[in-house]
């Protein structure tokens, strides 16, 4: 392949190319003529732009010409000197330029990328090449600079040998020194970036559609192994205080009063017992959760436009939840075995052993229909509400860590406290193998649960743990999303890199 790029005729090729970069429609705009009303685009195909309506009234512009987008170009602009970016590109395409750093250096104050999807604007302006359309497969801008003051060219400056275009100081923003548009390429990387498609557009928020599914496991998965380890402590002292058996009920007045008594009595490392578990299953599980998520949420239509889809944000969700949880569950009975007070298990292989030796397979998804009767509906609160938060707080999709760590966490409280009686339910039916009380022990359903919890201590019962699962999510759905979209927004990068 190499020798194939290297080789004369090639060379003699990319002569030929560049030679046919001079030439020049019959009818060029010039100075004293007004710029042509054409129909562009901007961001997207429904934003219609006029250049020659958009300058009405303006003392100054600049109009800049591109073969294509992602071209070279440095630029330095005024918000009262706008310039106006056009090429013969998707709007898609020249939202994603504007929005990549791959502008070189040039100043996006007072910039805007138009698109002139079908080059009327640019055979207007007669700054078409002849023969773009056999030599790149379709009609391309050449290069140039137009200046336009109260309505009028003033002056015109068209690339003469296809590596640069000055447009003077002087013509530009007198008596500013350091106002200048310079326009620059090779021609080698002017004829590769011809040669190939332009990159779609696509938002951060969205990984680019041709992610590997590694990328999407391992996102999923760094984001999985923080929450749930950064906030284990709180998470053991809400399973204690949500198990029903009359020698502990009263045991904990408070998570504070829960640290004080556990590290006094047991040793704080206490609060840690179990983590491994959580560990090993919370990658795997999550790595299947957030790829299954952006998978549905693709295939659902949830990153089309820039409005919130919330029926395929919550669907995706949902099937993420139902997907991860298969994996998930036995990791969590045992988990949840070591956090008992007075566990007996030596490890979590010791745990998942008597478990299994005592109670069968059956005992790691008993409670699984339960959990997803939780999560399911957990999931897609949280999902739409952060979704929905992000809308608010990050309306352009920015990379921001403190817009998405703060709607993963309130998004993450408001979904706990809904949903915070199906967990008392589903950590009765986790721990019930190691219960003194016979009837708990014997409890085989969601309906004997909350049955057993009614009888019991009525409806308050099913609050049990309120305070610690709702300071627990907090945190862990803030760092759980937050190190998902850094984790997105590295492999978003390494693209960008790579386009």
């Amino acid at each position: 392949m190499s020798l194939l790029r290297n080789s004369i005729p090639r060379q003699w090729a990319r002569v030929s190319l560049l030679r046919q970069f001079h030439t020049s429609p019959a009818r060029m705009i010039a100075v004293g003529d007004a710029i042509p009303s054409v129909q562009l685009k901007e961001d997207s195909p429904g934003n219609v732009v006029d250049i020659a309506n958009e300058i009405q009234g303006l003392k100054k512009a600049v109009i800049v010409g591109v073969p294509a987008a992602f071209s070279f170009i440095k630029h330095k602009a005024t918000e009262s000197t706008p310039t106006f970016v056009v090429a013969v590109n998707d709007p898609f395409v020249m939202k994603a330029w504007k929005e990549s750093d791959l502008l070189n250096g040039a100043t996006k104050v007072g910039m805007r990328f138009l698109a002139d999807s079908t080059g009327e604007f640019a055979k207007k302006m007669g700054m078409t090449f002849d023969k773009s359309v056999d030599i790149f497969g379709t009609l391309r801008n050449k290069r140039y600079a137009v200046v336009v003051e109260d309505g009028k060219v003033t002056k015109v400056v068209e690339e003469p040998d296809n590596t640069g275009v000055n447009v003077a100081t002087t013509h530009l923003q007198r008596p500013s020194p350091y106002t200048t548009v310079k326009l620059a390429a090779l021609g080698a990387k002017l004829e590769r970036m011809a040669d190939v498609e332009p990159p779609q557009e696509y938002e951060y928020e969205a990984l680019p559609p041709n992610t590997s599914l590694l990328s999407n496991l391992l996102a999923g998965a760094f984001a999985g192994i923080m929450e749930h380890t950064v906030m284990y402590p709180v998470d053991a002292i809400k399973t204690r205080m949500q198990i029903v058996n009359p020698a502990s009920a009263t045991a904990y007045t408070g998570i504070a009063n829960a640290v004080s008594q556990i590290s006094a009595t047991e040793g704080a490392r206490t609060l840690w017992r179990g983590i491994s578990s959580v560990v090993v299953g919370a990658g795997p599980a999550h790595a299947v959760y957030f790829a299954t998520y952006e998978f549905v949420k693709h295939n659902l239509g949830g990153n089309v436009g820039d409005e919130h889809h919330p029926i395929a944000v919550a669907s995706a969700g949902a099937c993420a939840t139902i997907a991860s949880d298969a994996l998930m569950n036995p990791f969590d009975v045992i988990k949840q075995r070591m956090q008992m007070r007075n566990s007996t298990y030596s490890s979590v292989s010791d745990c998942a052993r008597t478990v299994y030796a005592r109670e069968g397979l059956r005992a790691f998804y008993l409670s699984y229909p339960t959990t997803l009767a939780m999560t399911v509906p957990f999931t897609a609160i949280q999902f739409t509400a952060y979704e929905s938060l992000s809308k608010v707080l990050n309306p352009k999709k920015k990379y921001d860590p403190m817009t998405h760590c703060l709607s993963g966490g309130m998004a993450g409280a408001i979904a706990a406290g809904l949903t915070t009686p199906l967990d008392v339910i589903k950590t009765m039916l986790q721990t019930r193998g190691n219960s003194p009380d016979l009837q708990i022990r014997n409890c085989s359903s969601l309906a004997d649960a909350a049955r057993i919890i009614h009888e019991r201590e009525g409806f308050k019962g099913f609050l049990r743990g309120l305070k610690p699962r709702i300071v627990n999510a907090m945190p862990s759905t803030a760092i759980c999303w937050t190190s998902y979209e850094m984790a997105k927004y590295y492999f978003y990068g390494r693209h960008q890199e790579e386009v």
